[in-house]
Protein backbone atom coordinates (compact mmCIF):
# COMPACT_ATOMS: atom_id res chain seq x y z
CA UNK A 1 0.00 0.00 0.00
CA UNK A 2 1.15 3.51 -0.66
CA UNK A 3 -0.16 7.00 -1.15
CA UNK A 4 -0.85 8.33 -4.61
CA UNK A 5 1.82 10.96 -4.09
CA UNK A 6 4.54 8.44 -3.22
CA UNK A 7 3.42 6.25 -6.10
CA UNK A 8 4.12 9.18 -8.43
CA UNK A 9 7.22 10.62 -6.75
CA UNK A 10 8.90 7.53 -5.31
CA UNK A 11 8.41 5.05 -8.12
CA UNK A 12 12.09 3.97 -8.18
CA UNK A 13 12.04 3.30 -4.44
CA UNK A 14 8.79 1.34 -4.70
CA UNK A 15 10.10 -0.78 -7.56
CA UNK A 16 13.35 -1.56 -5.72
CA UNK A 17 11.45 -2.42 -2.53
CA UNK A 18 8.97 -4.64 -4.38
CA UNK A 19 11.75 -6.49 -6.21
CA UNK A 20 13.67 -7.06 -2.96
CA UNK A 21 10.52 -8.21 -1.17
CA UNK A 22 9.72 -10.59 -4.02
CA UNK A 23 13.24 -12.09 -3.91
CA UNK A 24 12.97 -12.58 -0.14
CA UNK A 25 9.55 -14.18 -0.41
CA UNK A 26 10.69 -16.57 -3.15
CA UNK A 27 13.73 -17.50 -1.04
CA UNK A 28 11.56 -18.16 2.02
CA UNK A 29 9.20 -20.34 -0.02
CA UNK A 30 12.14 -22.44 -1.20
CA UNK A 31 13.94 -23.19 2.07
CA UNK A 32 13.06 -25.03 5.25
CA UNK A 33 12.11 -23.37 8.51
CA UNK A 34 15.48 -24.07 10.11
CA UNK A 35 17.28 -21.98 7.51
CA UNK A 36 14.88 -19.06 8.04
CA UNK A 37 15.08 -19.35 11.84
CA UNK A 38 18.88 -19.41 11.74
CA UNK A 39 19.00 -16.38 9.45
CA UNK A 40 16.79 -14.26 11.72
CA UNK A 41 18.59 -15.35 14.91
CA UNK A 42 20.63 -12.13 15.26
CA UNK A 43 17.41 -10.10 15.33
CA UNK A 44 16.12 -12.20 18.25
CA UNK A 45 19.14 -12.77 20.51
CA UNK A 46 17.01 -13.41 23.62
CA UNK A 47 14.85 -16.11 21.98
CA UNK A 48 16.13 -19.66 22.40
CA UNK A 49 16.87 -21.47 19.16
CA UNK A 50 14.26 -24.14 19.90
CA UNK A 51 11.46 -21.57 20.24
CA UNK A 52 12.56 -19.62 17.17
CA UNK A 53 12.61 -22.81 15.08
CA UNK A 54 9.17 -23.84 16.34
CA UNK A 55 7.71 -20.38 15.65
CA UNK A 56 9.05 -20.30 12.10
CA UNK A 57 7.79 -23.85 11.47
CA UNK A 58 4.35 -22.82 12.73
CA UNK A 59 4.29 -19.74 10.48
CA UNK A 60 5.32 -21.86 7.49
CA UNK A 61 2.64 -24.43 8.31
CA UNK A 62 0.00 -21.72 8.48
CA UNK A 63 1.13 -20.09 5.21
CA UNK A 64 1.57 -16.89 7.22
CA UNK A 65 4.06 -15.41 4.78
CA UNK A 66 3.11 -14.50 1.24
CA UNK A 67 5.00 -16.13 -1.61
CA UNK A 68 5.03 -12.95 -3.71
CA UNK A 69 4.30 -9.25 -3.10
CA UNK A 70 0.95 -9.21 -4.92
CA UNK A 71 -2.09 -9.51 -2.70
CA UNK A 72 -4.95 -11.63 -4.00
CA UNK A 73 -8.48 -10.27 -3.92
CA UNK A 74 -9.54 -12.58 -1.02
CA UNK A 75 -6.49 -11.52 1.01
CA UNK A 76 -7.29 -7.88 0.28
CA UNK A 77 -10.88 -8.37 1.41
CA UNK A 78 -9.73 -10.04 4.62
CA UNK A 79 -7.30 -7.23 5.35
CA UNK A 80 -9.90 -4.59 4.59
CA UNK A 81 -11.99 -5.88 7.46
CA UNK A 82 -9.09 -5.92 9.91
CA UNK A 83 -7.47 -2.71 8.70
CA UNK A 84 -10.49 -0.48 9.17
CA UNK A 85 -8.49 2.34 10.76
CA UNK A 86 -6.43 2.94 7.60
CA UNK A 87 -7.21 6.07 5.62
CA UNK A 88 -8.25 4.22 2.48
CA UNK A 89 -8.87 7.46 0.57
CA UNK A 90 -5.09 8.06 0.53
CA UNK A 91 -3.82 4.51 0.05
CA UNK A 92 -3.62 2.32 -3.06
CA UNK A 93 -3.16 -1.43 -3.00
CA UNK A 94 -2.05 -3.54 -5.94
CA UNK A 95 -4.16 -6.68 -6.20
CA UNK A 96 -4.32 -9.69 -8.40
CA UNK A 97 -7.58 -11.61 -8.83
Amino acid sequence: MTTGRFLREGRDVLLAFTRALSRAQRWMAGVDGKEIADLIAPAFPDIASEFRHRAVARYLGQDTWARDPMRTAPATNTCSGSCSTADSSRVRTATRT
